[in-house]
Formats: structure tokens, C-alpha cells, sequence
């Protein structure tokens, strides 16, 4: 749900986000405003918000699909975290940034992006199963004629493999 994006978009703990979900009712589904005043008074909840308002930003500019700026929860663990990080830093500011700045199409990169629900109505759920589904959407709406924008000023803390197992295990699933 919207609420347990929580914990990606502001880099709250795992167990504070469970608690809030666990200890308050929360509808099945709901608004982006819904969830913002929900949030009002947890975590980190201005970030939440201003995720949300910078998203919307370049939505409303008539670009169907989002992406946003995908930071690091764990950059400093060792070299695996770091890696990953410094590759999604590449991807947000020297390829996604560069090419909204020109207005050609960015591209959808892991988590941390929205898109019109036209799109999952037109394709009839979601139908990106490979390896690299975020790869594979992009390309869907680039052939459709679409454009992904960039929201610069969304951020977004992912969680990265600590151990070059995990980060092999992924790229093999």
C-alpha cells in the first residue's frame, strides 16, 4: 500500500513503519492526499509529502511516467552498498537529469516512480516479469510514444546488498 512506501520514501526503520500500519485502521486503498495527513506527525513525514509534491510536479507537466531520485539508505556499509549506490547516483544525475534537461525520455530505474493508471488499464495489470521489469517498462511506454519525466527533488532511500551473495542471488533471480 501507499502507507508502506512510507518507509522507502523517508528511510524510516522497518519496525516503526509495521507498528504505524499494525496500530492504526488503514483503508485498502486510498488517495496520496489520504495518506499524507495519515502520516502527519510520524517520521520523517514532511519528506513524505514533499516526495509527493515534487512527483506531482513534473506529472502534472504532462509526462505520464515518473521516475525519482533513488539515494542510498546504507552507502557507507562496504564496497557492495557503495557500488550500488554510486551506479544509482550515475543513473539519477548524469543520465535521468541530463536527459530531462534536453526533454527527451528518461528512464525507470528500480523502485521510486508513478505512472498514470491508464497505463496499467491499457495493459491489463502489470505484465513486467523479466529480470530487468524496470527496463522493460520503460521501453513499453517509450514505444508507445511516451515520455518519463525525472523529478529531481523526489528522493527516494533505498536499501542496498551488503555481501557480493546477495547482490549475486539478486541478479539472478
Amino acid at each position: 500500500t501507499l502507507i508502506r512506501a512510507y518507509r522507502v520514501i523517508t528511510g524510516a526503520c522497518e519496525a516503526g513503519v509495521r507498528y504505524f500500519c499494525e496500530n492504526n485502521t488503514l483503508p485498502e486503498k486510498m488517495t496520496v492526499k489520504k495518506a499524507i495527513e495519515l502520516t502527519r506527525g510520524q517520521y520523517n513525514h514532511e519528506m513524505f509529502r514533499k516526495f509527493f509534491e515534487e512527483i506531482n510536479k513534473v506529472f502534472s507537466d504532462k509526462y505520464p511516467v515518473v521516475t525519482c531520485y533513488r539515494n542510498s539508505k546504507n552507502y557507507g556499509d562496504n564496497w557492495v552498498s557503495a557500488g550500488y549506490a554510486l551506479w544509482f547516483h550515475r543513473e539519477s544525475q548524469y543520465l535521468n537529469r541530463s536527459r530531462m534537461r534536453c526533454r527527451t525520455t528518461c528512464a525507470v530505474s528500480g523502485t521510486g516512480f508513478v505512472f498514470d493508471a491508464a497505463i496499467m488499464r491499457e495493459v491489463g495489470g502489470w505484465k513486467f516479469f523479466l529480470l530487468t521489469e524496470d527496463i522493460e517498462f520503460t521501453n513499453y511506454n517509450v514505444l508507445q510514444g511516451r515520455k518519463i519525466g525525472y523529478a529531481e527533488k523526489a528522493v527516494i532511500y533505498d536499501e542496498q546488498p551488503t555481501k557480493f551473495s546477495q547482490s549475486c542471488h539478486q541478479r539472478m533471480r
